[in-house]
């Protein structure tokens, strides 16, 4: 991850991170030199999706179709774009 990504990341998490249910879903999370992770308020809870298994990729989804862990909805996605996609329970 770019320092600049990461910087983001954080002022997000400054901004948005107390929320209660906050839900963060990193699409591409593999941490191959840092992770939004390291930044995220313990009080958020947090799913790493990526396309091979790896360093900080809670599931691995092959498809455009992403089932998340706890049965809420799912997230559909046309395209594979890293990104940070912010959900309230």
């Amino acid at each position: 991850m770019h320092d600049t990504a990461l910087a983001i990341g954080r002022m997000f998490f400054e901004l948005y991170g107390d929320r209660p249910g906050l839900r963060v879903v990193e699409l591409g999370s593999q941490d191959v030199n840092g992770s939004f992770r390291e930044v995220l308020p313990e009080s958020c809870s947090y799913v790493g999706v990526d396309l091979e298994p790896g360093k900080n990729v809670d599931l691995v989804c092959r498809g455009t179709h992403i089932a998340l862990p706890d049965e809420r909805p799912t997230l559909h996605s046309h395209r594979r774009s890293p990104s940070m996609t912010r959900f309230s329970g």
